[in-house]
């Protein structure tokens, strides 16, 4: 029986056919994907590299986003463009507070970098630094001109250490290192991630003044939108969100990766050494191994608006209601509301969509739970009395640091993060303790306890008792360990006022009775034990006789 045959039109319709259908499924995800701007506030570099692991990742598409990444010409740009609807995101600083209150639709959907990059880089010009010395000195400090690029906190930080504003000669910034080599200003605001890099590369000597020394600790880069994004789309807004710091995870986990993408598809302004060096200074402002990166706290946020109220800049004590994005909008209460409509009408096919809602309910409890105990751990870390740091067991390098661990040391948390923890250790007691963390490292010991001596930046030397415990990590990472040390220098010199007390002669400073019997008592038993021989000569000092 001969064969089934399509005539030629047939065959040629159905080919056209199946080509259609074809450049339809092809083209259907990208019609699906949302169009959406993030504005940053400068040039491409490593300080915006999780956004464009984001994006090369395929973290956005998951997420069903094609997002347009902009970079910056000035700090104030992202919130003039997601303000007036020409960017839909923007990267932005804790002046965003200010913007909010002077009423403002911006809302905060996530903070990056847990402490401002933001220092003042002074000429350094005698051994014994004062940030006092810049009074009547030439400096550039924020803009001029731009009201939203004003460094706030470093003139928060200089007026907390009595340096008035009025008291500089303030030169418009033009965010170039050089003007401060050739002496055409004293000092200049800068990033710790950017501008000491090269300043170190021609080895020109200058200090490094943070407003953390001083109690003032912004927030740095933070993640923000405007209300009409969040009522329109906010199953867009979470979703960026989420994917934007998935992309910041990978990129602190990356680095040597996502640097050599930005050299490679974005800019080569910098060189692969400059951004590996942003990286490594972004690690203990980011913080990824402490804290969740995106995570953001409410009293934080108070802390800058009173810093902001005692400069005049807000009313103490205003509001900032629905400036800190979390679930509980509006839109998100419209959309659990059709949600629930929608598990009602499950409801009479089975009991499949209760079960799922419960889940979600537990979850989303589960998800409060560790907010909270992120938050409560993070406080007390920071609120602590006794000096807490985190350090690679590897390298020695710190990690992070709390407030009185800077305090202890005696040097600001700039200082700490650059230095290996030999480095202020006193040389007598650093074989024992490499011998230790060697023991820590190969899993013999859980942690110890032990006494030893700081060296400060002015030669003093500070006791201190230490306590370490191993932090577990994945496989694979780095060991971390955590310090514990507390301030035992005075109680080191009550012990031996009172051992020179009770072993000297006031008068004459000589070993009296006591240490005289405890000596021989001593001498004795060793000579029973080993079989030697004892004299001993005594000698009256009054009648030398």
């Amino acid at each position: 029986m001969p064969g089934f045959r399509r005539s030629p039109a047939k065959q040629s319709l159905a080919r056209t056919a199946f080509v259609v259908v074809l450049a339809l499924c092809a083209s259907t995800p990208a019609l699906a994907l949302d169009k959406i701007t993030l504005q940053l506030k400068h040039t491409h570099q490593f300080q915006f590299a999780g956004y464009y692991a984001a994006l090369e990742k395929g973290f956005y598409r998951e997420a069903g986003l094609d997002v347009n990444i902009h970079e910056g010409h000035d700090g104030g740009e992202p919130e003039r463009r997601v303000i007036d609807g020409s960017a839909d995101y923007g990267v932005g600083s804790s002046s965003l507070l200010l913007a909010r209150l002077a009423g403002k639709p911006v809302v905060v959907l996530g903070v990056v970098l847990q402490h401002s990059p933001y220092v003042l880089l002074v000429r350094q010009r005698n051994s014994s630094p004062d940030i006092a010395d810049i009074k009547g000195k030439r400096v550039m400090i924020g803009s001029l001109t731009d009201e939203l690029t004003q460094a706030d906190e470093l003139i928060a930080y200089l007026t907390k250490e009595g340096v008035a504003v009025g008291s500089l000669v303030r030169v418009e910034h033009t965010y170039n290192y050089e003007d401060l080599v050739k002496g055409k200003v004293d000092a200049m605001s800068a990033y710790v991630t950017n501008e000491p890099d090269y300043l170190d590369r021609i080895g020109f000597p200058y200090d490094v003044y943070s407003p953390r020394a001083a109690g003032i600790d912004f927030y740095g880069d933070n993640l923000f939108t405007s209300e009409r994004e969040i009522a329109a789309h906010p199953a867009r807004v979470k979703a960026f969100r989420a994917a934007s710091m998935k992309g910041w995870a990978y990129a602190m986990a990356h680095q040597e990766e996502i640097a050599d993408l930005i050299m490679a598809k974005y800019s080569r302004r910098n060189d692969r050494q400059h951004l590996l060096f942003e990286a490594r200074q972004m690690v203990p402002l980011v913080q990824p191994v402490l804290v969740e990166i995106g995570y953001m706290n409410p009293d934080r946020w108070r802390h800058i608006a009173d810093i902001y109220a005692d400069l005049g800049m807000l009313r103490r004590g205003a509001s900032f209601d629905g400036f800190l994005y979390t679930s509980d909008t509006v839109a998100d209460n419209m959309t659990w509301l059709y949600r629930v409509l929608i598990a009602a009408t499950v409801l009479l096919f089975g009991g499949a969509g209760v079960h799922v809602m419960l889940l979600a309910r537990e979850r989303r409890r589960a998800e409060e739970t560790i907010r909270k105990g992120e938050l409560r751990f993070r406080t007390m870390f920071e609120e602590a009395p006794m000096g807490i740091a985190l350090i690679d067991s590897s390298t020695g390098e710190f990690k992070d640091i709390n407030p009185r661990y800077a305090e202890i040391t005696g040097r600001s948390f700039e200082q700490i993060k650059s230095s290996h923890w030999t480095d202020i250790t006193h040389p007598d007691d650093i074989a024992p303790e490499l011998d230790q963390i060697a023991e820590l490292n190969a899993g013999g010991i859980p942690g110890f306890k032990t006494s030893k001596r700081l060296i400060r930046p002015d030669g003093s030397v500070v006791w201190i008792d230490m306590s370490i415990a191993k932090i577990e990590t994945e496989t694979g990472a780095h060991p971390h360990h955590l310090c514990m040390i507390e301030d035992v220098t005075e109680k080191k010199k009550s012990e031996a006022m009172i051992w020179q007390q009770a072993n000297f002669d006031p008068l004459t400073q000589l070993p009296n009775r006591r240490m005289f019997h405890d000596r021989l008592e001593h001498d004795i038993v060793k000579c029973r034990r080993e079989g030697l021989r004892i004299a001993i000569l005594f000698i009256d000092l009054d009648h030398f006789k």
